[in-house]
């Protein structure tokens, strides 16, 4: 590969990649993960004055769903360059149809 007249490394690009969705998949997984085991934490936020069954049934499943959400990212961690179909998917979930 070249750009500009200099010869591009596409490992480089790869483990560059590889490392910036890992890091981004680690910190989403350890909020999800995080969001599941506290979830008692998280019901004064929410709209419901009064915390109960409901509202902690409510910020669990936030939880699984920011999990849930990391699974183009967890695919697109094995080879970014192959895969980047997961990443646009997973920033514009429209678009894959």
């Amino acid at each position: 590969m070249s750009c500009m007249g200099k010869i591009v490394n596409p490992k480089k690009y790869l483990w560059i990649s590889r490392v910036l969705i890992g890091i981004v998949v680690f910190l989403n997984l350890s909020i999800g993960a995080f969001n599941l085991l506290t979830y008692r934490g998280y019901t004064h936020g929410m709209v419901f004055y009064q915390p109960n069954e409901l509202t902690w049934i409510l910020s669990r499943t936030i939880g699984v769903f920011v999990i849930i959400w990391q699974i183009p990212y967890i695919i697109s961690l094995i080879n970014p360059l192959k895969n980047i179909l997961s990443i646009v998917e997973s920033v514009y979930p429209k678009i894959s149809t």
